[in-house]
C-alpha cells in the first residue's frame, strides 16, 4: 500500500510539473508562431499541435542537467506515434525540458537510425518498477532551446534516494 501511496502523489506531482512547464514552452512556441495549440488530455501522447504547419510537439521533462547523461529516453509508444504522424506528413519535434534549459529533437526515420538505440530503461523512484524498452536519443543530437524554461530544483520528496 505504501508503494502504491508513493507512487500516485509522486506521479501526481509530475503530471502537475509537466502541465507547468508545457505552459511556459506552449507560450514560447506561440511568439513563434500562433498556429500552435496545447492538447487536453494530460495523456494524450503528443502535447502540441501546429495544424497550419502540420507540426506536432511533445515535451518530456527531466530532473537532471542536459548533459549529465550521454542519452535520453523516449517511450517507444511516442516513437511509434511520431512515425505515423511523420507518415502522414507531420513534423514531429520532442522538446526536453532539464534543470538547464529546454532542448528539441526532430524526429525523421534517418535520425531515429543514426541517433537511437533502443534498450530497457525508466524509472524506480515512485516506488513501482516502471522499466521497459525506450529509445535512448544522443543528448550531442539535441538542439539547444532556451534557458528561460527550466525544470524546478525543488523535490517534493528531499527524503527519497534515486
Amino acid at each position: 500500500m505504501k508503494n502504491q501511496a508513493t507512487y500516485n502523489l509522486r506521479k501526481e506531482q509530475d503530471i502537475k510539473m509537466g502541465i507547468e512547464l508545457e505552459n511556459k514552452l506552449l507560450q514560447l512556441l506561440l511568439k513563434q508562431d500562433a498556429g500552435w495549440i496545447k492538447t487536453t488530455d494530460i495523456y494524450n501522447v503528443v502535447d502540441f499541435v501546429n495544424e497550419d504547419k502540420k507540426i506536432i510537439g511533445e515535451l518530456k521533462s527531466r530532473k537532471y542537467i542536459c548533459n549529465h547523461c550521454e542519452d535520453w529516453m523516449i517511450g517507444v509508444n511516442k516513437i511509434q506515434r511520431a512515425e505515423a504522424l511523420h507518415s502522414r506528413g507531420y513534423t514531429v519535434i520532442f522538446y526536453f525540458a532539464f534543470y538547464d534549459g529546454v532542448w528539441s529533437w526532430k524526429y525523421t526515420p534517418e535520425n531515429l537510425r543514426v541517433d537511437t538505440t533502443i534498450r530497457n530503461g525508466g524509472r524506480v523512484d515512485r516506488g513501482i518498477n516502471e522499466i521497459k524498452k525506450y529509445y535512448y536519443i544522443s543528448n550531442e543530437k539535441m538542439d539547444f532551446l532556451t534557458d528561460k524554461i527550466k525544470v524546478p530544483k525543488i523535490d517534493p520528496f528531499p527524503d527519497c534516494v534515486f
